[in-house]
């Protein structure tokens, strides 16, 4: 099942999604709701033959979803102005691509990062983009090194992640750069790393993709991670790996960590700053 949303909405609408919380949540889903079935084709029919009324939805919960199917089948717009952008799906199914039209694409982009900076706190980069958002309730990530001018994770999960206790800035700044290892011989355009030293690693997480012929030499020595972990149904799947709860200790939390991920980590639909038991 996939929720409907187009971003072809009223300036007044766009202002209220964006500042949206706990209060203003079922309002501003009804209002959205109403302008998908008023202004989409398709949902509009598909609610009809349903025997829906918009006006006697009262709840968010209460939206009919549509199927993915009508997503690979159907043009699913609310507007007739022509897109910027089409997204495909990957067709992992192989019953067809689905396809999401993007009429405004900076509002797509905004869209996912305020989302992103609204549960993660911002970050800016060196050069922020337009559409980064100070969140001043979470805080800032302060950035030593970057490349690019957004952090991007990995989605297919040939990253692996790790935490690390430096002295000071200045100590991982002045840290020397070396090429990423490779069977052939760097190019001129070639990309350098620091490369810290092994005892500053507290902790880190191995992350391989789902497919074991799409797997990549490890990247994290045995001492900080002895295993790896994955999501189960690969990418855009919305899954997301998480640390296991090894019990409490004075109503706190304690994580499980004996250095072997495949043991540590489980997987669950996503669900930023949830718990695992």
């Amino acid at each position: 099942m996939q929720l409907l949303f187009s971003f072809n909405l009223e300036s007044k609408l766009q202002n209220k999604i964006f500042k949206i919380n706990e209060q203003s949540f079922n309002d501003v889903a009804l209002e959205v709701f109403r302008f998908q079935s008023k202004n989409c084709a398709v949902y509009n029919k598909y609610l009809n033959l349903l025997g829906i009324k918009p006006e006697n939805i009262k709840n968010w919960k209460e939206i009919p979803f549509l199927s993915i199917r009508f997503f690979k089948e159907k043009k699913v717009v609310s507007t007739t102005q022509k897109e910027e952008i089409v997204f495909y799906s990957s067709n992992t199914g192989s019953k067809g691509e689905s396809k999401h039209y993007v009429k405004n694409l900076s509002l797509y982009e905004q869209s996912f990062t305020t989302c992103f900076e609204t549960f993660f706190g911002d970050i800016p980069g060196v050069n922020p983009l337009a559409s980064d958002v100070d969140n001043q309730d979470v805080p800032n990530v302060e950035v030593l090194l970057n490349q690019g001018r957004d952090w991007i994770l990995d989605n297919p999960g040939r990253d692996s992640y790790f935490i690390f206790n430096g002295q000071d800035r200045e100590a991982v700044t002045t840290l020397p750069d070396y090429y990423a290892p490779s069977l052939t011989a760097p190019g001129n355009n070639a990309s350098k790393y620091k490369q810290l030293p092994i005892d500053w690693i507290l902790d880190g997480v191995e992350v391989q993709p789902n497919v074991s012929a799409d797997q990549i030499p490890k990247k994290l020595d045995a001492n900080i991670d002895a295993g790896y972990i994955h999501v189960t149904d690969g990418s855009y799947s919305s899954q997301a790996v998480i640390r296991k709860t090894s019990g409490m200790s004075s109503g706190r939390k304690v994580l499980q960590d004996s250095n072997n991920s495949s043991n540590d980590f489980t997987v669950i639909k996503a669900n930023p700053r949830g718990f695992a038991e």
